[in-house]
């Protein structure tokens, strides 16, 4: 978008602009593109695809309040530069299938800035009011790739990209991409008691999968609550255990282990523990116990409700 602007003059004090007339020409080129409107405004925005490259020149003339017209203005000019071509994304290709992270590339002759953006799909389409993720315009002139999440699974995306140069945007470039990717296995873990301490020790185990499992979090919520509960612990490393050192006397809780992926993709246990926290019995002087029962009960009761 380019701004032409003018000031208006009358010889009347007071006088205000109602109108105008621009007109505009490659440089002694014959017939010229005119534009008016009806507008106090002493400028007017004209889209870059307008003009070809080339050098132009325009002239500007005004109405004043009663209508009267004064004569054009004597030429300004100014070098109109093409729109850029439009970049070629050279992966992922158009119709591939991308994990939850993608190495998008392009290639362009050149580029001041670059915009890259991901949309929905309508019938094989790019849905333009769709718009997942967009790194708006970015300064560089030599980025030819960006590290690109996918965080849903399951649903087809266009990832789109355009460059700009000498001030303008190229067309945007797009390709179609199925997003599809793997969780790595659920963690299995274990509940104990420690009535020694009053503790809880939560042992994780990961199962082998492709991806790997890279970490754990473990969640701990009151039975009587709903969601997912708080995050008490993160970033453990698998087959690792944690010790909970803080229960509250008295309180049911439910436990589980959101697990990350080497991919970043993430998967929750399936798995959920219930214990009580007992307020102690005169035998000992912490009796941590499970679910109400006797000090020496260890497991009495396990839910697999799967997540809420």
């Amino acid at each position: 978008m380019h701004r032409f602007s003018w000031t208006f003059s009358d010889p009347d004090p007071g006088d205000t602009q109602s109108a105008f007339d621009l007109r505009y020409r490659v440089i002694a080129a014959g017939s010229w593109t005119d534009l008016s409107a009806t507008t106090v405004n002493t400028y007017v925005d004209i889209v870059g695809s307008a003009f070809t490259a080339n050098n132009f020149e325009w002239q500007v003339r005004t109405y004043d309040a009663l209508g009267a017209v004064g004569s054009y203005s004597a030429s300004s000019f100014f070098t109109a530069a093409s729109t850029p071509a439009t970049p070629t994304i050279t992966a992922p290709a158009d119709g591939a299938t991308v994990t939850n992270n993608q190495n998008v590339t392009w290639s362009a002759p050149s580029q001041t800035a670059y915009q890259l953006r991901r949309i929905g799909d309508s019938s094989g389409l790019p849905d333009t009011g769709t718009i997942y993720s967009d790194t708006g315009e970015v300064t560089d002139a030599v980025a030819r790739a960006l590290s690109v999440d996918f965080p849903v699974n399951n649903r087809f995306e266009h990832v789109q990209v355009r460059v700009k140069n000498a001030g303008l945007w190229s067309a945007w470039a797009s390709a179609r991409v199925s997003v599809s990717f793997t969780s790595p296995s659920p963690a299995t873990f274990t509940v104990t008691a420690d009535n020694a301490t009053a503790s809880i020790l939560v042992t994780i185990t990961n199962p082998v999968s492709v991806p790997a499992a890279a970490s754990n979090a473990v969640y701990v919520r009151e039975a009587s609550d709903t969601g997912y509960g708080q995050r008490m612990a993160n970033g453990l490393l698998p087959n690792t255990a944690w010790t909970w050192r803080t229960p509250a006397s008295g309180v049911e809780y439910e436990f589980r282990v959101l697990t990350t992926g080497a991919t970043g993709t993430t998967i929750w246990s399936v798995l959920m523990i219930t214990l009580i926290y007992d307020g102690g019995t005169p035998t000992t002087v912490y009796d941590l116990i499970l679910d109400g029962g006797t000090p020496t009960t260890v497991y009495d009761r396990i839910i697999d409700g799967g997540i809420p």
